[in-house]
């Protein structure tokens, strides 16, 4: 099995700190529409990172 590309780790981890962000930012302002996006979003976010 090959080593991900250091450039696609990285990327994989600023994603899922992105949508992190959003998902803590939606929670504490009470903002459902951002909390909904960004649970949405969280799983392929992390799937990408694992891959």
């Amino acid at each position: 099995m090959t080593k991900p590309a250091p450039n696609l780790i990285k990327l994989s981890l600023f994603i899922f700190a992105i949508i992190s962000f959003f998902y803590v930012f939606g929670n504490l302002s009470d903002i459902t529409l951002v909390m909904v996006i960004s649970t949405t979003l969280i799983i392929p976010s992390l799937a990408f990172f694992i891959h």
